[in-house]
């Protein structure tokens, strides 16, 4: 939308995708599946993104992985801030692996009864 007063423009999207396949290569037998879901708005240039990315695959190679994947975003002024979490496992050569990652400045865990924060972890840096 473009406001002719204001010169302003706006805009929205909200984006959802789904994708399975099963391959049989030589014998080997692979499902997969991933989910895409992706929220994204932009005002006079500005634009704030969050995007929700799970998917797993199974296969008789014994080759597993799942893994989710939250991203905030907000592209402002030419810099890109964004704060995402990453939860995962997989089959590695050292045998299977968990993973959660989080990209952040401020780590918080909240008591929900008090609404105060129990763990509070700031990076300054």
């Amino acid at each position: 939308m473009n406001d002719p007063v204001t010169g302003l423009t706006a805009n929205a999207a909200a984006v959802q995708g789904l994708q399975t396949s099963v391959t049989n290569i030589d014998g080997q037998l692979t499902a997969q599946a991933t989910q895409i879901t992706s929220l994204t708005s932009t005002v006079n240039g500005v634009t704030s993104e969050i995007s929700d990315i799970s998917s797993v695959v199974n296969g008789t190679d014994a080759k597993l992985s799942a893994y989710r994947t939250l991203r905030i975003k907000i592209d402002a002024d030419g810099r890109q801030y964004v704060a995402g979490m990453t939860q995962s496992i997989e089959d590695t050569d050292e045998g299977m692996q968990s993973n959660t990652i989080f990209l952040q400045d401020r780590f918080s865990i909240m008591n929900a009864a008090g609404g105060k924060s129990a763990i509070n972890i700031h990076h300054a840096g």
